[in-house]
């Protein structure tokens, strides 16, 4: 219900608030994978995290960000097979830091690239893969990061797995 709620006031031309702080990865990634550890231990997937030396802070909106890990993380889980391994990697990116998440899912078409980012898409679904979600996660993902100045896609080929990856400004 909170997706639709965001949808309608960014349809409106509502502004997006936002409260842009340094924040620290680490806190990113602590936030969300304590929220989604009962996902995880549902179907025994194993969670590695990847978290460079040094790692810059990133400028963003602690809120938002760790909502796009959990989403991408659920959407990870909800696509892996039971006891595969999910991985986050964190690192510095030029004047960015990027932030991934990968599984080992049944991957995504080429073609859907690009659609499951559009609202109510709901590319998997319709790819024939198994899940399926609302609709609208990846898409306010992306618009969450592209506010912050960052770019959110997706690398993957089926039976590959996929890899999401966002970048948001780094700050010192």
């Amino acid at each position: 219900m909170g997706q639709l709620i965001e949808v309608a006031r960014l349809d409106a031309g509502g502004e997006l608030k936002l409260n842009p702080q340094k924040v620290p990865l680490p806190e990113v990634v602590r936030y969300a994978t304590d929220t989604i550890k009962a996902q995880l231990d549902d179907k025994a997937l194993n969670l590695r995290v990847q978290l460079a030396e040094p790692l810059p802070a990133a400028q963003a909106d602690l809120e938002k960000t760790t909502w796009v890990l959990i989403n991408l993380l659920s959407n990870a889980i909800r696509y892996s097979p039971h006891g595969a391994n999910l991985t986050i990697k964190a690192k510095p990116w030029g004047e960015m830091v990027q932030l991934s998440v990968e599984d080992e899912g049944p991957g995504i078409p080429k073609e859907y690239h690009i659609r499951i980012f559009q609202r109510f898409a709901g590319g998997p679904r319709a790819a024939g893969m198994p899940g399926g979600g609302s609709g609208l996660g990846l898409s306010i993902s992306r618009e969450f990061i592209t506010a912050q100045g960052g770019q959110l896609w997706v690398e993957s080929q089926p039976g590959q797995g996929s890899c999401f990856t966002f970048t948001l400004p780094a700050v010192a």
